[in-house]
């Protein structure tokens, strides 16, 4: 009876505790003791983890029950997100860059941010 407890007198005494979930740690996480893969480009803390974290600039995306980790564009910039979390988080939550790195030129985009775009050979 792993994980049983002492039942008082007015207990049942047949009360067990389930055992806590232990997952592979660095890509899984437990939710509702049960282990959950981590998305691509996410890590887990260690086997009783209860969160993955998307990487830097990277953005937690929600579908319905689903979590992935979106990369922002070139030259955008974003810390690690937990997930899950309470909503689920847009391209437009990474950090548009001002500038660009050389063979760069910098795209202007009102929808999802200014990002980097690599110049065209030969300019």
């Amino acid at each position: 009876r792993t994980g049983s407890v002492v039942p008082g007198k007015s207990e049942n005494k047949n009360v067990c505790e389930a055992a806590a979930a232990v997952c592979t740690a660095g890509t899984q996480y437990v939710s509702d003791n049960e282990c959950v893969n981590c998305p691509s480009e996410s890590t887990s803390s260690g086997t009783d983890a209860e969160f993955c974290t998307c990487s830097d600039n990277h953005y937690a995306k929600k579908s319905g029950n689903t979590w992935t980790c979106e990369p922002c564009k070139t030259g955008q910039k974003k810390a690690a997100t937990k997930i899950p979390s309470t909503e689920g988080e847009d391209v437009s939550d990474c950090t548009a860059p001002t500038s660009c790195e050389a063979n760069q030129y910098l795209v202007v985009d009102a929808d999802s941010g200014n990002y980097c775009e690599a110049c065209p050979a030969g300019s």
